[in-house]
């Protein structure tokens, strides 16, 4: 279905199609406002995409704290999702491991724990879609069909911040490789792209600081 939503890619520029993983530390918004929709980070490889969501879905919501917390997940080929929805509240910092195997199979590793390893096995891609690399990501509303003129942006987040950022190179018993500003690129963009998105068409908040393996953003309405 069609996406209203915004991402900012941090994509290597090193083997970019032949990378087997990434891996970082984010830190989650101290706060966030989402009317509908939600707010994914993850790792991404051979077409998988792993990482921590939060949703304006009764799911996510803590009465406590009247705040709607984050999960991990896993998309892809294959489907898993962490339980329960509340696992992890704002402002927490949570490590995320990604990873092809020599053996062919996928494992997403959750503060250094191993939560998933895939039932088959998976090579890398040609496409950059499906390449390692980390994205923020944030989605309004899905449509069936588009409308004729998208309504505006509402939702926001504070600053949400990836770290230690690393990508594993190609091949066998490839090393870890820490992100730079030389050997990685942030990528800014949004769906749909066949129709105007009204302004702030991006993700409107960004510190790049892929020097030190860091990147940020954040979303003000």
């Amino acid at each position: 279905m069609p996406e209203y939503a915004k991402f900012a890619k941090i994509v290597p520029q090193t083997n970019t199609l032949t990378n087997r993983g990434f891996q970082g530390y984010v830190t989650l918004p101290s706060s966030k406002s989402m009317p509908s929709g939600y707010i994914n980070m993850y790792c991404g490889v051979a077409g998988f995409e792993c990482g921590v969501s939060s949703a304006a879905d009764s799911r996510f919501y803590d009465p406590t704290t009247k705040t709607y917390k984050w999960h991990w997940f896993v998309n892809g080929p294959e489907v898993k999702n962490g339980e329960p929805y509340t696992q992890f509240k704002d402002g927490e910092r949570i490590h995320l491991k990604l990873v092809l195997r020599d053996d062919g199979f996928v494992e997403f590793f959750v503060n250094f724990k191993s939560v998933f390893v895939s039932q088959g096995t998976y090579t890398t891609s040609s496409s950059t879609d499906k390449a390692a690399r980390f994205i923020f990501g944030t989605l309004q509303n899905q449509y069936e069909t588009l409308p004729s003129q998208l309504p505006a942006w509402k939702l926001s987040f504070s600053k949400i911040t990836c770290d230690t950022m690393m990508f594993k190179g190609p091949g066998k018993n490839a090393d870890w490789i820490n992100v730079t500003s030389s050997n990685t690129k942030a990528i800014l963009a949004h769906t749909p792209t066949t129709m105007t998105n009204p302004a702030p068409a991006d993700i409107n908040g960004t510190t790049n600081d892929l020097a030190n393996a860091r990147y940020a953003v954040s979303m003000t309405v």
